[in-house]
């Protein structure tokens, strides 16, 4: 960029009348003058050549400026051309008395050509001051000018002998100078002998790169020759308008013989890339696009548009871009073990295209984009294709046909483009190297096994949750793969998951496995989570259910370890099977009185859950339900409850406290064996939050069943009405004392002594 020195705008100081006189200073405020001294003004020498003889006299722009001794220095006038400068002069200026120091520029744009300066003590009355000019004087000089730059800041620098206006001297043509580097810097040193003496600018232009025509940067610097002297200067460049750099991966490929890339990039430029035959053939394969990410996702880049930010990283794609009839002789040139394949021509089938590929002993990226007449994937269309490692498929498909890529067995993934709406039954089986796949927000069916055999299936991107989960058999690409799944949005790995306002349901499965989700949000518009919604989502810590939830699915978050808390919405009526199981992070789970039932597993493995409170609405507690909560120490069984399942608090160690609300509803109890064999041997037993050590079984129980009491070490009495004629094995066991005078038989029934 030209350094642009500021230009003022002409302002004649004409003046008339030395008794009506006032300066004015840069603030424009008036000077007032007490003891009256006027200054007049003259160019000694006026006669002789007093400026470079190189520039026109009237070009320069005069700054006449006073500095009164403690003072700052103030501009008295700015005077646009020569005559204008010797018409203010023929006037007297008013000014304070004192000592003074004048000085006196003449500028041009590209700097103070020279300067002028006299100090003169202004006493009352009138002053005179005259500038004298030295002529320039007839001979040569030499002259030496050293510019730094930063290192590695330009890899070509010229420079050239101007006018003071910049304008080029005969004789005196840009050269380029040589550039040496030290440890901080980088430095050219521009050299001339017998020059005319005068004053000059000597100009330097920086380019980035050694073939580039268009400078990014220049700088002056104004030198005055004297008859034979040595004149030296120096000029420093602390920045290039920030410059980038842009770095190539070949990825195992060469620039072709006596190409230079660029790579330095100024933040004014545009650059296009290297083009197809600015690099040798790798292995048999062109270069084809150039892309800003390894993976070649997104767009290819041809071209750097002017107002980069930062430093650019391109990754070369080489690829074999042919019609079908010019595959199998393309392939046969390829001396690499994998390369790409772009489809020029259109096709109305992918038959000729798979046969190809059967029969090639080179694994194969398929590009079909380019194919725009292609409708449909057909069934079994590349069953089988053993080398085929990746398909783009064109966005004119709409469907996958049953069976399309089954045995495909080293495709490591999938592009499905925004037009396809249906992937038929068992479109991907057995594809067991693929590790990612694109699903557009146009697809609105997966068929049955769709992707079954993808173990290794990981990576899964997506444009649109609401859409995704409105996708009907969601089950038959997420039930499979890694269990560490990956669920990308707009390319990027979604953490905290908002389900969008308007979505009514969650398929089953339809974020299984996903462990890199840490939050979910579900709107009030959603009414049911279904099977296995999020089962495996191990780094989930928070999820937000609504009340407009109803019903949560089978195993809905089964296995989702880091979950802490979990509160489930009044609307729910059964919590279904295995729903939380393996939750070990779950401290505490909100049930509301809407609930009913607890189905089998339900909490099973919940292991950092310490207590439990059933609300009094719930009539069945499933098998298994709080197995394997280690943790639990309490829980509260409602009137409500009429059974528990087997094993339901199985490997409830440490549960120790037992708080009911009513003996008799307690002892009728099926299953209490399920509760109660399990724990600690010291049971404490609170009836309505009251520890119950003499216990009174009421009138009219007639039975009780398997282990109903056993560890309830805290009892120390146990009465029992005649009423009850059943009593089951170790009721009583760690109960020291029970009155009973029935016809139950097998007593003491654990107990230490009867009667």
């Amino acid at each position: 960029m030209k350094k642009i020195f500021a230009l003022f705008t002409a302002a004649a100081l004409i003046l008339a009348g030395c008794s009506d006189l006032n300066v004015h200073s840069n603030e424009n405020q008036v000077i007032n003058i007490q003891n009256k001294a006027w200054v007049c003004f003259n160019l000694k020498g006026d006669a002789r050549t007093i400026l470079p003889s190189n520039i026109d006299k009237e070009d320069y722009t005069y700054q006449l400026f006073a500095q009164k001794e403690g003072e700052e220095n103030k501009l008295l006038g700015t005077y646009t051309g020569y005559t204008v400068l010797k018409q203010a002069f023929s006037s007297k200026i008013e000014i304070f008395p004192g000592n003074y120091t004048f000085t006196l520029k003449a500028n041009t744009e590209l700097g103070t050509a020279l300067i002028a300066e006299t100090q003169k003590q202004v006493t009352t009355g009138e002053n005179t001051v005259s500038f004298a000019f030295e002529k320039v004087a007839a001979g040569t000089g030499n002259l030496e000018v050293e510019f730094v730059i930063p290192l590695d800041g330009a890899e070509k620098v010229t420079a050239q002998l101007c006018t003071l206006a910049g304008t080029t001297i005969e004789g005196y043509s840009e050269e380029e100078l040589e550039l040496t580097d030290t440890a901080e810097n980088s430095k050219v040193v521009y050299k001339k002998q017998n020059v005319p003496c005068g004053d000059y600018v000597v100009k330097f232009f920086v380019y980035l790169n050694a073939s580039d025509t268009e400078w990014i940067d220049v700088k002056t610097e104004v030198v005055k020759v004297a008859v034979s002297n040595q004149t030296n200067g120096q000029l420093k460049l602390d920045g290039i308008n920030e410059y980038f750099t842009i770095e190539y991966e070949l990825n195992g490929g060469e620039w072709a013989d006596g190409f230079t890339p660029v790579t330095k990039l100024n933040k004014k430029q545009a650059v296009i890339l290297p083009v197809t035959s600015d690099l040798k053939i790798n292995k048999g394969v062109p270069f084809y696009e150039w892309y800003d990410n390894e993976g070649f996702l997104g767009e290819p880049v041809t071209i750097i548009d002017a107002g980069a930010t930062e430093n650019k990283k391109y990754y070369a794609k080489y690829a074999i871009a042919c019609e079908v009839s010019e595959l199998t002789s393309k392939l046969q040139n390829v001396t690499a073990d994998r390369c790409t394949v772009v489809i020029t021509d259109q096709i109305p089938s992918c038959s000729e295209i798979a046969n190809v590929i059967k029969s090639s002993s080179i694994k194969v990226d398929l590009n079909l984009s380019k194919c725009t007449q292609l409708t449909l994937i057909g069934d079994s269309a590349f069953s089988g294709c053993s080398r085929l490692t990746s398909v783009t498929i064109p966005d004119s498909v709409t469907s996958i046909g049953e069976y399309a890529f089954v045995g495909c067995s080293v495709l490591t993934s999938v592009t499905i483009p925004d037009s396809v709406t249906s992937i038929g039954d068992f479109a991907f089986d057995g594809c067991s190297g693929l590790t990612s796949v694109t699903i557009p927000d146009s697809v609105t069916s997966i068929g049955d096994y769709a992707f079954n055999g993808c173990s290794n299936l990981k990576d899964i991107y997506i444009s649109n949750v609401e859409t995704w989960c409105k996708i009907s058999g969601l089950k038959n690409l997420m039930y499979y793969g890694t269990f560490n799944k990956n669920l990308y949005l707009n390319g990027t790995l979604i953490n905290d998951l908002v389900i969008p306002d308007g979505v009514t349901s969650i398929g089953d499965y339809a974020f299984r496995g996903c462990s890199g989700l840490t939050s979910v949000t579900i709107p009030d518009s959603v009414t049911s989570i279904g099977d296995y919604a999020f089962s495996g989502c191990s780094g989930l810590t928070s999820v937000t259910i609504p009340d407009s939830v109803i019903y949560i699915g089978y195993s809905a978050f089964y296995g989702c370890s880091g979950l802490t808390s979990v509160t489930i919405p009044d609307g729910v009526t059964s919590i279904d099977y295995y729903a939380f199981e393996g939750c070990s992070g779950l401290t505490s789970v909100t049930i509301p009185n809407s609930v009913t039932s607890i189905g089998e597993c339900a909490f099973g493995g919940c292991s950092g859950l310490t207590s439990v409170t059933i609300p009094n609405s719930v009539t069945s507690i499933g098998e298994c339900a709080f197995g394997g909560c280690s943790g639990l120490t309490s829980v509260t069984i409602p009137d409500s409850v009429t059974s528990i399942g087997k094993c339901a608090f199985y490997s409830c160690s440490k549960l120790k406290d037992i708080y009911i609300s009513n003996v008799e509803t307690f002892c009728k109890i099926s299953g209490l064996k399920n509760l109660m064999l399990y724990g600690t041997s010291n049971k404490n037993l609170y009836l309505n939050g009251t520890l119950i050590t003499d216990l009174v079984i009421p009138d009219g129980i007639s039975s009780i069943g398997d282990n109903a009491f056993d560890g309830c070490s805290g009892l120390t009495s146990v009465t029992i009405p005649d009423s009850v004629t059943s009593i089951g094995d170790w009721a009583f066991s760690e109960v020291p004392h029970i009155y009973y005078t029935g016809s139950a038989t097998g007593a003491p029934w654990g107990a230490d002594c009867i009667n």
